[in-house]
């Protein structure tokens, strides 16, 4: 007798209709959870990521697109909430009823004018345990940041007291060596990992340590070097030297914990070698007209080309240079040239958008600041100045102050420093990221 397998199928199921509902059952929670496995999105944050003035007694909101397990969402261990200037902060947790929305409660307010980090990990998971997709936000509190006294060393605290060469030098050698002086010994076997070395075209460093009159795994000083085996530093590269915490001292005297380095960052700046060639211009250099130089530095501006030079003039006139051989000395002709609409009062260059180009980033007289760039070989001006309130800037500096590898502006006036932070944002009508600049408030 000859049965087809439909037919078969048709007689199992009749004759067992148990198998048919199960069978249903498991098509359906197989359409269903294929959609569960995906983590969830986050619709909102409170406060948004890079917002500003924020208020010092401010909760934090974590909103999700789907239930949330609450075990791993409340557990304190899977999150964290710090600050640049305070360090990790004591929080507590709450789901609501809906489970879609966490609530992390700061058991102390923040510090005024501080940056502040919120790190959801992948430990997190929604109702059905799936792990979400870490979530960082970073805000900054309202107030005038810190206090001079924020900065003197602690109890618990010891600090270097020399730096050879000295703080900013800006002409060490492609491979520099720099030696830190303690005011205790410290640990030798803390060294590791303790001391971050980045260059701002050659990225970060593997150095070589010496422990010059180590005894005992003790030294009062710390020898940094770039070793043989490693690229030298570019011409007018600047190096950052970040000594952290993690560096501890000799266990003092009626003392149970060792004291941990009050952290702290230098900066050097490798020399130019022959960025003239030869000899030099045996004339001194007219390319800026006649009207008196506010800055004059090197950058790499066009690619591939070497070094050009940026002259900007106190009536707001750029000029951007190029050397060519000629003889025995170097020649300078001027590439590009653009006029500000307001007078500049201070300037610094930096890669600014880590695109390995160098931008030009200037203070001016109407309380903005400039970014210029090079498109193609002509100078461009960013259309959008960021507006710093009508504060004249007299010294503008850079440096990459949170370990985000992306440069930071520190810009003093006659009323205090301001840090200035790029701050990188979603934007969900646009589906675009978008780069902003954050202002803290001012550090007298």
């Amino acid at each position: 007798m000859m049965i087809t397998k439909n037919a078969m199928k048709t007689n199992l199921y009749s004759k067992s209709p148990s198998l048919l509902m199960a069978f249903c059952i498991v098509t359906v929670l197989s359409v269903v959870l294929a959609g569960c496995t995906n983590p969830p999105s986050v619709p909102f944050t409170s406060p948004a990521n890079g917002a500003t003035e924020v208020a010092v007694n401010t909760a934090i909101q974590i909103g999700f697109s789907t239930a949330m397990d609450p075990s791993s969402t409340t557990d304190s261990a899977n999150w964290s909430v710090q600050t640049n200037l305070d360090g990790v902060v004591s929080a507590v947790g709450v789901l609501n009823e809906a489970a879609r929305v966490l609530t992390i409660t700061p058991d102390l307010p923040f510090s005024q004018g501080v940056v502040v980090t919120v790190i959801i990990s992948d430990r997190v998971k929604t109702a059905v345990f799936i792990p979400i997709d870490e979530i960082q936000i970073q805000f900054t509190t309202e107030g005038a940041g810190a206090d001079p006294g924020d900065f003197e060393t602690g109890d618990d605290e010891f600090s270097i007291i020399q730096l050879l060469p000295a703080l900013g030098t800006r002409s060490v050698p492609l491979r520099p060596s720099v030696t830190a002086s303690f005011d205790l010994p410290y640990q030798t076997s803390s060294v590791s990992g303790s001391v971050l070395v980045h260059g701002t075209r050659t990225g970060f460093r593997n150095p070589q340590f010496a422990f010059p009159g180590e005894s005992g795994g003790l030294s009062d000083a710390l020898q940094l070097l770039i070793p043989g085996n490693s690229p030298e530093l570019h011409p007018g590269e600047w190096m950052q030297i970040v000594y952290s915490s993690d560096l501890v001292s000799q266990i003092q005297q009626d003392e149970d914990e060792p004291r941990f380095l009050d952290p702290f960052v230098a900066r050097f700046r490798a020399h130019l070698g022959h960025a003239t060639g030869g000899l030099g211009p045996q004339e001194p250099l007219l390319a800026g007209g006649t009207d008196a130089l506010l800055f004059a530095d090197l950058g790499e501006f066009l690619p591939y080309s070497g070094l050009e030079m940026l002259l900007i003039g106190t009536d707001g006139q750029l000029s951007l240079l190029r050397s060519g051989l000629t003889g025995e000395a170097s020649s300078w002709t001027v590439q590009s040239q653009l006029q500000l609409d307001s007078a500049p009062t201070a300037a610094v260059l930096v890669d600014i958008d880590a695109d390995s180009r160098t931008e030009a980033v200037i203070a001016c007289s109407d309380g903005t600041l400039r970014i210029i760039g090079v498109v193609g070989h002509e100078l461009v001006e960013d259309p959008d100045p960021i507006d710093l309130s009508g504060a004249v800037i007299d010294v503008l500096e850079w440096a990459e102050l949170n370990g985000d590898g992306i440069p930071d502006l520190l810009a003093g006036g006659a009323d205090g420093l301001r840090i200035i932070r790029q701050v990188t944002t979603f934007d969900l009508d646009t589906f675009e990221f978008i780069t902003t600049f954050s202002i803290t408030g001012l550090m007298p």
